[in-house]
C-alpha cells in the first residue's frame, strides 16, 4: 500500500515519537538465521518511510519466535523501562507472540505506556505480504495511545492473557475476545 493510499484511507497522521523493538519473526522475515542481526530491517525501513512518525529504532534480536530466550526477553524489557518514549512497537513472532504480551503485561502493569506487539503471517517484500497493514494497523492503534499491553494484527486488538496462535481452516491466526479498546 502506497503512503498516498494509506494517508488516502486513514487521513495524514501527525508526528508521533514512537520506540520501535525488532525481536523478528515471520514480519522481518526471521525464520531461519538464527537469530543473527540483520544488515537493516524491513519493518524499520517501513517505518522510516512513514510520514508523521519520529521512531527511535533498536534490535534486540532477529530470531523465529520459538527461538527467543529469556535473556531476549530481559533484553527487550530493559529498553522498554529505559525507553523515553510513551508509544512502544515490538515485531514479534507470532508462534510466541501470546507469551512474550503476557510476560510484558505483567511486568509493566500499571504502565502509562502504549506498549504493542504485531506480527504478520508473510514477510516483508514476499507476494502478498500481510506486514505493511498489519504495521499500519499498529501504527493507527498507538495513536490511541491507550496504556497497557496489547497485541495488534489482522485489524483486532487482542489482550495477551487471552490469546492464543491456532491452526483452524487451513491457516494459523490468533483468537481470544475481542477487546474494548475505545
Amino acid at each position: 500500500m502506497s503512503e498516498d493510499t494509506m494517508n488516502h484511507i486513514t487521513g495524514p497522521r501527525k508526528t508521533m515519537k514512537i520506540a520501535l523493538f525488532l525481536m523478528g519473526g515471520t514480519i522481518d522475515g526471521a525464520n531461519s538465521d538464527e537469530g543473527a542481526l540483520r544488515v537493516h530491517s524491513e519493518a524499520a525501513l517501513w517505518l522510516k518511510q512513514q510520514t508523521g512518525i519520529n521512531a527511535s529504532i533498536v534490535a534486540i534480536c532477529n530470531k523465529d519466535s520459538r527461538e527467543i530466550t529469556k535473556e531476549d526477553q530481559d533484553a527487550l524489557i530493559a529498553q522498554i523501562e529505559s525507553s523515553p518514549y510513551d508509544r512502544i512497537l515490538i515485531t514479534h513472532g507470532t508462534f510466541t507472540i501470546a507469551q512474550t504480551g503476557k510476560i510484558l503485561k505483567e511486568v509493566f502493569a500499571g504502565t502509562n505506556k502504549t506498549i504493542l506487539l504485531v506480527g504478520a503471517w508473510v514477510p516483508f517484500g514476499e507476494v502478498d505480504s500481510d506486514a505493511p497493514q498489519q504495521m499500519n494497523y499498529a501504527i493507527e492503534t498507538l495513536t490511541k495511545g491507550k496504556a497497557g499491553v496489547w497485541i495488534a494484527m489482522d485489524g483486532e486488538l487482542f489482550d495477551p492473557d487471552l490469546t492464543e496462535k491456532v491452526f483452524a481452516e487451513g491457516q494459523y491466526k490468533l483468537v481470544q475476545q475481542k477487546c474494548n479498546y475505545d
